[in-house]
């Protein structure tokens, strides 16, 4: 793991040249449509620092990244980071906020077992008696995890208004989740593996978020999630990978939890 300061990140943002940016911001148009209705400059804020972390990521050759975006980016570029964590995301480089390293590497192990993009999210809301849980972040999933039925767009930071956010309802589907975790007294590492069901579902929070119906059942992944103490970010990922996560946990001699 190699720690960079953010003014660093910042700083070549700023230097970044304007023709790059402009790339960037049209074709990303492309994809949203309401872009040009959001302010411009901030937009191009958050794009020039994701120009700049892909600069850093092929200089160096890492393999993802964990960003401290909170308070920062907003206090110090004016702009959000989470379009660009979308973006690196989709392009199969695990991007997470909050400077969430065990989210990176939760992601790369999904990678690992063959999964393609992945989003960090929170548990935010449970219905036992609908048997639902539903996964959300401010605006970081991946552009291919939207719903086909809703046209993606670019939005503002639900707490600082400031953009650029990607904002839809994930798509229907199979989806494991996984979190490398030290939760618990001893510090020791676990992973958390759980499998069920994306559903389709009209938007439930603004930015990033899907109804989810787990295999073992809304109760049961809730009583375990809170009796551990995991973590609040878990890594979604479309596809059955489970088995695939827990064979690797056996050889590696890591505990499982089961979601």
């Amino acid at each position: 793991m190699q720690p960079y300061a953010l003014d660093a990140a910042f700083a070549a943002a700023d230097a970044m040249p304007a023709e790059r940016v402009t790339a960037r911001y049209a074709a990303l148009a492309q994809k949203l449509s309401n872009l040009t209705e959001l302010n411009a400059a901030q937009v191009r804020g958050t794009l020039s620092f994701h120009e700049a972390l892909r600069d850093q990521i092929a200089q160096d050759e890492l393999a993802g990244v964990a960003v401290r975006c909170w308070p920062e980016t907003f206090l110090k570029r004016d702009c959000a980071v989470c379009a660009s964590s979308s973006l690196l995301c989709d392009d199969g480089i695990p991007a997470t906020c909050e400077a969430d390293v065990h989210g990176v590497l939760s992601a790369l192990l999904l990678q690992g077992v063959g999964a393609q993009a992945t989003f960090g999210a929170d548990l935010v809301a449970a219905d036992v008696a609908q048997n639902t849980l539903t996964f959300w972040h401010c605006g970081l999933a991946p552009l291919s995890m939207c719903d086909p039925s809703f046209a993606p767009r670019g939005a503002l930071h639900s707490n600082r208004q400031r953009p650029l956010l990607m904002e839809f309802p994930l798509k229907p589907g199979r989806v494991t989740i996984a979190r490398l975790t030290q939760a618990g007294e001893s510090g020791a590492y676990r992973l958390a593996i759980g499998s069920g069901e994306m559903l389709s579902a009209p938007m439930q929070f603004s930015g990033t978020s899907g109804l989810f119906r787990a295999d073992s059942g809304a109760a049961h992944a809730l009583q375990v999630i809170m009796q551990e103490g995991l973590d609040h970010h878990f890594t979604l990922a479309y596809g059955d990978f489970a088995e695939a996560l827990a064979l690797f946990a056996e050889f590696a001699k890591v505990p499982i939890i089961r979601l």
